[in-house]
């Protein structure tokens, strides 16, 4: 992809990875049945909780995808 970094590119295949496409129908199904979360929020909780994501795309300390606080897991 032109214009992005090896880091930012890194993300960006990370997050194909999860890419979907499903119906609110089947969303809420997968919500039922389903203890794993929705790709989106695959992408969204790991990444937004990554130091080196939110520096690689500049984010602003305090957006949804660079929180002040992020989890810590070890």
């Amino acid at each position: 992809m032109q214009g992005l970094d090896e880091k930012q590119l890194y993300f960006v295949a990370y997050a194909q990875l999860w890419c979907a496409v499903a119906s609110p129908e089947q969303l809420r199904l997968q919500a039922r049945t389903n203890p794993h979360s929705t790709p989106r929020y695959r992408v969204i909780g790991p990444l937004s909780n990554t130091p080196a994501f939110g520096e690689a795309f500049n984010c602003p300390v305090g957006s949804p995808m660079r929180p002040e606080t992020m989890c810590e897991v070890w």
